[in-house]
């Protein structure tokens, strides 16, 4: 079964943490003891493995980590903390004969942390840019998050990268933007448009379905029919009778996040 995990690191650690170290002890080393390259492990071992960068982003106490707990734990953390600097977890998931690992860092949405953030936007292959449906402020901000990304992205993750962007507390009353003003953004600047809640799950499959099986879809190298084949593996997962996904570890209560 593919395994997911999450952790609080600090940042200097992060670059390491999706960088897979050889074996000293010779697994990974040639009959004469000396390390291989990871080209000369074989063609198997690398071309089953698809790693994907996302990244979130969006004002802080929008959701961002509560919608990404939801879609790897399928619950919902009532006390909650903003996040501090970035949290990072990898999601496995085996798509036919290939595993992907979707490597998360879940950035944090206040202004303070902007110089944390910027490095983070390079060759990342899927954004997901959050508001919140009761905080108008939150929506009207989501010009500036765009701005950030153009500033600090590289020319690939710019032409490449896919952006969706999350309407949070869909499901609350009191909400201030309507459905109509989230689609007319996203349609106005090419995004994806999903509306989901953290709170009751609603919308959180279809959400990560459509965002990784359109990174699928333009990562070059990808096998055909892996996009298809991860959508109806995510889709299915909130059927009933449906795959069960893997989830991060749950994180103790200093490291859970803000809804």
């Amino acid at each position: 079964m593919p395994s997911s995990s999450l952790s609080s690191r600090p940042v200097s650690q992060l670059a390491e943490a999706t960088t897979t170290k050889p074996n000293l002890n010779g697994k990974n080393s040639g009959g004469d003891g000396r390390l291989q390259r990871p080209h000369q492990l074989g063609e198997r071992r690398r071309d089953a493995v698809i790693r994907l960068k996302v990244i979130t982003c969006g004002d802080q106490g929008v959701g961002k980590s509560c919608v990404l707990k939801r879609f790897c734990e399928d619950v919902l953390y009532p006390h909650c903390t903003p996040t501090i600097g970035v949290d990072f977890g990898v999601k496995a998931m085996r798509v036919g004969k290939h595993e992907v690992r979707i490597c998360m860092f879940d950035l944090a949405g206040a202004p303070d942390f902007v110089e944390v953030r910027n490095e983070f936007y390079k060759d990342s292959q899927g954004v997901l840019l959050a508001y919140d449906t009761t905080r108008r402020s939150t929506f009207d901000a989501l010009t500036v998050w765009m701005g950030e990304r153009a500033r600090f992205s590289n020319k690939r993750s710019l032409r490449d990268g896919v952006v969706i962007l999350a309407a949070n507390k869909c499901d609350r009353v009191d909400r201030e933007v309507t459905e109509h003003e989230g689609r007319s953004f996203a349609s106005l600047h090419g995004l994806l448009y999903h509306e989901v809640s953290a709170a009751s799950g609603e919308g959180i499959a279809e959400l990560f379905a459509s965002l990784l099986s359109r990174i699928l879809e333009t990562a070059p190298g990808v096998p055909d029919g892996c996009a298809c084949a991860a959508r109806e593996q995510l889709l299915g997962a909130g059927r009933p009778g449906g795959t069960p996904t893997q989830y991060f570890r749950k994180p103790s209560s200093a490291n859970a996040r803000r809804r």
